[in-house]
């Protein structure tokens, strides 16, 4: 148990780095985006429309509530299957004990 906890904080930890770092290159690229032009005659490209810091960290909350609800339903998974293993023990020690 405390390795599976170990790896899912690790787990949620990595997934919540890799979504902040993945805003912010996102919010970069968009304001880049606004000063390119294309030299080979053709039309230039429509800018993105950069998203706010606001928006991005609405995003950012809406992931981590997402998130939230993902590991709630991992924990009870596995307090489910923790319970199911007790059980399937303690029937197989009983079973041992009466034989």
């Amino acid at each position: 148990t405390k390795q599976l906890d170990t790896v899912q904080y690790s787990l949620v930890a990595a997934i919540h780095n890799i979504f902040e770092l993945g805003v912010e290159k996102a919010i970069a690229e968009n304001r880049s985006q606004q000063y390119l032009t294309v030299d080979d005659g053709s039309a230039p490209p429509q800018p993105f429309e950069p998203i706010s810091e606001e928006e991005a960290f609405s995003s950012m909350a809406r992931m981590e509530a997402l998130l939230d609800d993902v590991l709630e339903h991992v924990t009870s998974r596995r307090e489910a299957l923790k319970e199911e293993v007790l059980r399937l023990e303690q029937e197989a020690a009983e079973k041992n004990d009466h034989e």
